[in-house]
Order: C-alpha cells, then structure tokens, then sequence
C-alpha cells in the first residue's frame, strides 16, 4: 500500500513540483496550485496506507501474544526469543 503509493504517485508528483520550484517562471499560479494540491494529497494518503500498514503488524502481534489458542506464540525466556506452538 504505502510503498506503492510512494513510488507509483508521490515521489514523480514530487519531482514535478521540485522541477517548477527551481524554474518558477516556467509555472504559472494555477499550475503551482495544481501541484501542491496533488503533492498534499498524494502525501497525506502515503503516510495513511504507512500507519495503517504499522498497526496491522502491530495488531497481528499483540493478537498473536494473547491469544491462547494460536497455532504459533512468541515465546520470550532468558537472553532468548522463540516460538512455541502447533507446527
């Protein structure tokens, strides 16, 4: 999701608004407008699709740590890290 959206979208649109930053008279306002309103956009969706990528992950683990009846469990002991469970 995230990483898609920023290859696929943010990092080109940010390209173009770098490129009509470093010649501004080349851009007129409504293009500039244009371009800032598609790299706000494309950036706010970016860091969304990363957050809820991050709290799946996070979500999976704390249900996998207490849910009893999973197959598979982290398993925490001296200087180690683990899994037990049902292979």
């Amino acid at each position: 999701g995230g990483v898609g959206t920023y290859y696929a979208w943010f990092a080109p649109n940010y390209a173009a608004l770098q490129d009509a930053q470093a010649d501004a008279s080349s851009v007129d306002d409504a293009e500039a407008a244009r371009l800032m309103s598609v790299h706000d956009t494309s950036r706010v969706v970016t860091l969304g699709l990363y957050g809820l990528g991050a709290a799946a992950i996070v979500g999976g683990g704390v249900t996998l740590f207490l849910d009893d009846d999973a197959p598979l469990q982290p398993w925490f002991g001296a200087g180690s890290v683990g899994i037990r469970g049902r292979f």
